[in-house]
C-alpha cells in the first residue's frame, strides 16, 4: 500500500501514484487498486472516463471512513481498479495543529492521554473515519497486489494521517523551494510517530525532489543545503521540470510509451529510476 505526499499541489503527488499504477498493471501485469482520498480526482479522472465518473452513485473514497462500507471498485484503464474521490472529502478536517495530531494518534493508539480532552471532531475522526479506513484498507489489501492512495497535499490533514495509518510504504515529494524546507523535520516528526504508535508496518523510504529546475542556482543552492542536513532522508535524484512526463500521465500513458526523443527518454529514465529505487522488484 503505497502512499506519495506532498505538502502543496503542483509538485507530482498525482503524476508519481498514476505512472506507479501503470508500472505494476502494465509493466509487471499486477492487480492495482488507485484510492483517491483527493477531492479534486485528479488521478480518478485519469483512469476514468467522464460519463463513468458522473453516472457513479455507489463508489467513492469518503465511504472507505464509514464501517463496512459495500462497495465495488470502478474498472478504469489498462485494467487498474479506482475507489474515486468525491466532495465528501472536502468535510473532514484538512489541517490539525500539532496537538491535535498528537491526540489523535494516542487515541488511535488506545494510549491515554491525561486530563487532554478531544473535542467533538478529534474525537469523531478517531472513534469512526480514520480507524475505519485504515480497516477497509487493509480489507482490500487481500484482493491486490498493489494499492496506491493519493491523498490531498497537506501534512496535518485527515486524508493524508489515514493514509499514513494505512501504508505500508510512503514517500514525500518536495520541490527545491523555501516553503518545502520548512516542513522536512515536521514530517519525519509525524511518520515517526504514526510508525511507532499505531502503525509499524509503514515505511518511510524519504524524501524525492521533483520538479528541479537545473539552471536555477537557487535550487542547486537548497538542495545542496538539504542534503548537507537531511542527506540520509533523502533518495534517488532530484527529477528535473518535464512538460511531456505530466502530458502523458494526463493521458493515463505509460513514460516508457512514445519516450521517441532524447528529452523524453531522459525525462522517462529520471522518473523511472528514482520509482525503482523504492520498488526494485518492479523493474525486473
Amino acid at each position: 500500500m503505497i502512499l506519495y505526499a506532498a505538502q502543496k499541489g503542483g509538485v507530482g503527488k498525482t503524476l508519481f501514484s498514476v505512472q506507479g499504477c501503470l508500472i505494476a498493471a502494465v509493466h509487471k501485469r499486477a492487480k492495482v487498486l488507485l484510492i483517491d482520498v483527493d477531492p479534486q480526482k485528479n488521478s480518478s479522472s485519469t483512469f476514468c472516463d467522464p460519463e463513468m465518473l458522473a453516472v457513479n452513485t455507489d463508489c467513492y473514497s469518503s465511504l472507505l471512513f464509514t464501517e463496512e462500507p459495500e462497495l465495488t471498485p470502478l474498472k478504469g484503464m489498462h485494467g487498474i481498479d479506482v475507489i474515486p474521490g468525491d466532495d465528501g472529502i472536502n468535510s473532514f478536517p484538512q489541517d490539525l495543529t500539532n496537538d491535535a495530531f498528537a491526540e489523535l494518534i494516542e487515541r488511535v493508539a488506545g494510549s491515554k492521554i491525561g486530563d487532554i480532552n478531544a473535542n467533538d471532531i478529534i474525537a469523531d475522526v478517531v472513534d469512526r473515519q480514520l480507524v475505519s479506513f485504515a480497516k477497509n484498507i487493509k480489507q482490500l489489501k487481500k484482493q491486490y497486489d498493489y494499492i496506491f492512495i493519493d491523498t490531498p497535499p497537506s501534512f496535518l490533514g485527515l486524508p493524508l494521517i489515514s493514509g499514513l495509518c494505512a501504508a505500508t510504504d510512503v514517500v514525500c515529494l518536495v520541490e527545491p523551494n523555501k516553503y518545502s524546507g520548512d516542513v522536512i523535520e515536521n514530517f519525519i516528526s509525524k511518520v515517526n510517530e504514526i510508525h511507532e504508535k499505531y502503525n509499524d508496518e509503514l515505511k518511510f523510504h524519504g524524501f524525492m525532489i521533483n520538479r528541479f529546475r537545473g539552471n536555477s542556482n537557487r535550487q542547486k543552492e537548497r538542495v545542496q543545503l538539504w542534503m548537507k542536513e537531511y542527506g540520509e532522508h533523502f533518495i534517488g535524484e532530484p527529477i528535473k521540470i518535464n512538460s511531456w512526463l505530466e502530458d502523458s500521465t494526463e493521458d493515463g500513458e505509460p513514460v516508457w510509451v512514445n519516450a521517441n526523443n532524447a528529452n523524453r527518454k531522459a525525462g522517462a529514465y529520471s522518473l523511472l529510476s528514482n520509482f525503482f529505487i523504492v520498488f526494485p522488484e518492479l523493474k525486473e
